[in-house]
């Protein structure tokens, strides 16, 4: 597989933060990015949870959950991996070249990101574990709700942060990008700084995130790959736009797996309006669902600006409820 920092991919994540912590999988439509970690008091009752980021993260923002999962020893195993360009995962730079700024010859679906957590665990040899939960921030959200609709028997829970599923209206900026020829222009012009305007609205405190802010700058700026993913997810991942995944939320819900909802209720990405209609779609249909929300945080609850500690422990005792 091709890969040169003039087009963009891993190896402009790696000159921006460094070499990857973790091992890689080929995938169906390129190369995934992945860290799996085991408790030292692991048993054969202990669950294996995934964390998956959201639209423009990488599996590091998922540092502390992870640690502290595995340092309590409720999670047998933490999984967590890149989507694809995004971090030092990469769709197949030779099939699906970039050609115009922003347009990404791959559909960035929501049965794209179901079928890239299906292959990470097929490849694991983790589709069949009997105890997995699922905890996904905003599109991650929308991914596993889609993974856990096709396959919830082995599903022991989900955890929900700000998720992406249920429609969301785009910002003015984002339905004229997607104009013919005014749209390619309005890109070209502004589109890294209306994504990075977006990026600092999600953050509780913007002015205590200026390292996490330069790195999103940088890689928008020098990755074409990454930019051009965000746009295509944007356009082509239900829950966005108007679409939904309410389909497949209602069917995680009739197979009862007992979810738990996290949201920050200024969340402007994600409205917390959301977050009480799929708490009220679970109970109508019987689910085990319990709610926490945040009074003034924004859409990324769990960053260091925002929640950390409260979401890290929610998640824990979340997993520790399933042990």
């Amino acid at each position: 597989m091709a890969s040169s920092e003039a087009a963009g991919g891993r190896k402009v994540f790696e000159s921006i933060c460094g070499p990857p912590k973790g091992k890689f999988l080929e995938t169906t439509h390129g190369t995934t990015h992945y860290v799996l970690e085991t408790s030292a008091n692991k048993s054969n009752d202990s669950p294996l949870v995934v964390l998956l980021h959201g639209i423009a993260g990488n599996l590091g923002l998922f540092d502390k959950i992870a640690a502290d999962l595995l340092e309590k020893g409720d999670a047998g195993q933490v999984l967590r991996y890149d989507l694809y360009d995004r971090g030092y995962s990469e769709s197949n730079m030779e099939e699906y070249p970039i050609v115009t700024t922003g347009v990404h010859p791959l559909d960035f679906t929501l049965e794209l990101h179901v079928q890239q957590l299906k292959d990470v665990l097929e490849k694991l040899e983790l589709a069949n574990h009997k105890k997995i939960i699922l905890c996904g921030h905003s599109t991650g959200g929308a991914a596993i709700i889609g993974y856990a609709a096709e396959n919830p028997d082995n599903i022991a829970g989900m955890i929900l942060i700000d998720s992406v599923g249920l429609p969301i209206s785009s910002p003015l900026v984002a339905k004229l990008a997607n104009l013919p020829i005014l749209g390619t222009f309005l890109v070209r012009a502004f589109g890294v700084k209306g994504f990075l305007k977006f990026a600092r609205q999600s953050l509780a405190q913007p002015d205590e995130m200026q390292e996490y802010l330069g790195t999103l700058e940088r890689n928008a700026n020098a990755n074409p790959r990454f930019f051009a993913a965000i746009r295509s997810t944007n356009n082509k991942c239900k829950g966005f736009g108007g679409t939904t995944a309410e389909p497949e939320y209602r069917q995680c819900c009739q197979a009862k797996i007992p979810m738990h909802l996290i949201w920050g209720k200024e969340d402007k990405a994600v409205p917390y309006t959301n977050c009480c209609k799929m708490k009220a779609i679970a109970e109508e249909l019987g689910t085990q669902v319990t709610e926490t929300s945040f009074d003034g945080m924004p859409h990324n609850i769990f960053f260091s600006d925002a929640k950390p500690v409260e979401c890290a422990k929610l998640i824990c005792d979340f997993v520790a409820a399933k042990k």
